[in-house]
This record gives C-alpha cells, structure tokens and sequence, in this order.
C-alpha cells in the first residue's frame, strides 16, 4: 500500500472514531429515583452507585418532585471523601451540577438531607457528561 493511501485509510479511520466518540458521549446517562430523608441534619447516602465511563465527566442531580434538599457527591470507597454540599435544590430550579471533571471509572454516589423540612422527593441523577 503507497504512503498516501495509508495516510488517507488512516485519516479515515481517525476521522470515523472522533465521529463515534463524540456520538457516544452526546448525551448523559440518566436515572430518576424516589427517596426520602429524615433529616435536616444528617446525611443519607443513596443505595445506587454511578460509574462514569469518559474522562472529565460531571456528576448532577435535579429534584424533580418533593421536598427541597442539600446534595453533594460521596465516593463509592469507605475513604473517597465528598464533594462540597449544594443547599436548597429545589423542583423549580432544573439540573444543579454536584462535582465536575471526574476521571473513567470514578464511582460516585450521592448524599442527601432536607434542606429546612424531612419528608419525600424525586429526583434524576445525570453522569457521564460534560456539563460545565
């Protein structure tokens, strides 16, 4: 095969992955749950763990029914820490970001509370995308 074929099957297949890659990370990975905390204090950890599959991925939470609450991100390990708190995330807000530039493979699960009452709310996590 000549030089200039090679490059150009090359630059073909270069040009068909950036495609597919930005095809594949277009848009978030998604998952509404109902939760509810009894307290206005105390943290909750939710039960599901989100993985994130890209570098430089966010993490984001929107209550989309129920009581206001703080959120934050926590690591899925017992020593990982947690992301700084977001207070009074409310129904009519939309989307609120949780942390941001996650690496591959980053195992994250969200903490929760009630913002000024305890009760129920739902709301949609978002991972694997770049929000920021």
């Amino acid at each position: 095969m000549g030089t200039s074929i090679r490059r150009a099957a090359i630059a073909t297949l270069v040009a068909s992955g950036l495609a597919f890659a930005a095809t594949a990370s277009a848009s978030a990975d998604t998952k509404t749950s109902t939760s509810s905390t009894g307290s206005i204090t105390e943290w909750k950890l939710g039960g599901t763990y989100y993985y994130q599959h890209h570098d430089h991925d966010d993490f984001g939470l929107d209550v989309v029914s129920g009581i206001a609450i703080d959120a934050r991100w926590a690591s899925c390990s017992i020593s990982g820490g947690t992301g700084a708190t977001k207070y009074d995330i409310t129904v009519a807000e939309g989307r609120r970001v949780l942390g941001t530039d996650f690496l591959a493979g980053t195992c994250l699960r969200v903490q929760y509370r009630g913002y000024s009452t305890t009760g129920t709310f739902s709301s949609t996590q978002y991972w694997n995308y770049s929000f920021a």
